[in-house]
């Protein structure tokens, strides 16, 4: 997932993190309940699922991180953990897709833009598989929301599963190395949005083509964590690679590559922590 969505994403569920403050006492965590700075960076990424074409985005903004016992926003990113046992949980997850802006898709010339899509739903994850620390198993069942300006249109469903590792890499600093393995599902409406080719839309070199629900894609996404001047800086540099072969819309004229890609440097610099400690 991009870096923009991931800020989004935190915008978009900002006023419940703070409604949810005082659900218990103060956590064990060493890290703090809430936590105020200025979030930045730059990603380059594939327009759309399946899109060959790439854009650019900039960003830089105010961050609250806020470690609940139920909501949650970090750099892991936005959740809400509902329940919790040994070393399952079951929450919310969200997700997301940036929208596209006319002039940056060739193959979609004179077709609508694309508008951003913002994913929740339900999340299992299971920590501690095989007894490694490090490892996390993931399944999520999330509704897609299209924002088309003011108004919010169903845009469907989505599946998908995951496999992470998390691993502490301390030769050259306190870095943290991560990767996940995800595989994803979606239903017709959802592939629908980008795989569809009216016959109002059809060309040379792009026939009409009706999507169908099934497999979306597989990625790869591997980052590197990496504090600076004592923990108040964190530098985060991430690729994703998206594989789409077994893709149910690889016949569609949208879709013109099996494999793309996702650049992202991001820096977090903390300004303010709550004396009070979060939950673990």
């Amino acid at each position: 997932m991009s870096l923009l969505v991931k800020i989004l994403k935190t915008l978009v569920v900002l006023p419940l993190l703070f409604m949810s403050h005082g659900q218990g006492k103060e956590g064990t965590s060493k890290k703090p309940l809430f936590e105020v700075g200025l979030f930045g960076g730059a990603v380059q990424y594939s327009l759309y699922p399946g899109s060959g074409e790439y854009g650019t985005r900039t960003l830089l903004i105010p961050y609250v991180f806020y470690r609940g016992k139920i909501f949650r926003s970090d750099r892991r990113g936005t959740r809400a953990r509902i329940y919790r046992k040994e070393d399952w949980t079951f929450g919310l997850g969200f997700g997301g897709n940036i929208g596209t802006r006319a002039s940056e898709s060739s193959i979609r010339e004179g077709m609508p833009e694309l508008d951003l899509i913002f994913e929740i739903g339900p999340r299992i994850r299971k920590f501690n598989l095989f007894k490694n620390k490090n490892l996390e198993l993931g399944f999520s069942l999330k509704k897609a929301n299209l924002f088309k300006g003011i108004k919010i249109y169903s845009q469907g469903y989505t599946f998908q599963s995951s496999l992470s590792l998390r691993k502490p890499f301390e030769k050259w600093g306190k870095n943290i190395f991560f990767t996940r393995l995800s595989f994803k599902l979606a239903d017709e409406l959802y592939q629908d949005y980008f795989y569809t080719v009216p016959k109002a839309y059809a060309r040379p070199g792009r026939p009409a083509y009706k999507a169908k629900g099934g497999v979306l894609g597989i990625r790869y996404f591997a980052g590197l964590q990496k504090p600076i001047f004592k923990g108040k800086w964190i530098n985060f540099f991430g690729i994703t690679f998206q594989e789409y072969s077994l893709a149910a819309n690889k016949n569609s004229p949208l879709h013109t590559h099996d494999l793309t890609y996702n650049l992202i440097y991001g820096f977090r610099f903390g300004l303010y922590e709550s004396k009070s400690r979060g939950y673990e």
